[in-house]
């Protein structure tokens, strides 16, 4: 008799893919709309995150415990500049693709980076403008720095 999948069993604070499959990118996009949805009610119920992994070759998201570094940061008491500046800290390479620049969050991280580079460290920007948000002197900052 073959194995079960706990996964395709599972209850509670795993949200499975809905076939076995190893990643995010190998699902339909009907497939990722229905993931998605089931990601939103977890969050509305009170998740605070979730673990990604494909244990049993089967992508799932769980709900992290205490040990876990979630890489998925929701704010309110999990907020994005502690979790980020611990991240840059320590890497020799970072890659920062964000949605908007506001001045006030540059000059926040500023100092993460100039240390990074000041330590021989490479940086990726890539700063968009979702719904004209960017702030001109966080771009020029982006740019000179």
């Amino acid at each position: 008799m073959p194995d079960v999948c706990p996964l395709c069993i599972a209850q509670g604070d795993t949200i499975a893919a809905p076939r076995h499959v190893a990643g995010w990118n190998d699902l339909t996009v009907a497939e990722q709309f229905g993931f998605l949805a089931r990601m939103g009610e977890a969050l509305a119920a009170g998740a605070l995150g979730f673990a990604a992994s494909a244990e049993h070759g089967h992508f799932h998201l769980r709900e992290p415990s205490a040990s876990d570094q979630s890489n998925l940061t929701t704010g309110g008491g999990n907020p994005l500049f502690p979790a980020l500046a611990r991240r840059i800290d320590g890497a020799s390479r970072v890659d920062l693709a964000i949605a908007f620049a506001m001045d006030s969050g540059v000059r926040l991280i500023e100092p993460w980076l100039r240390d990074l580079l000041a330590r021989g460290g490479q940086l990726r920007l890539v700063v968009g403008d979702y719904m004209d948000v960017t702030e001109p002197a966080a771009y020029a900052a982006s740019l000179t720095h």
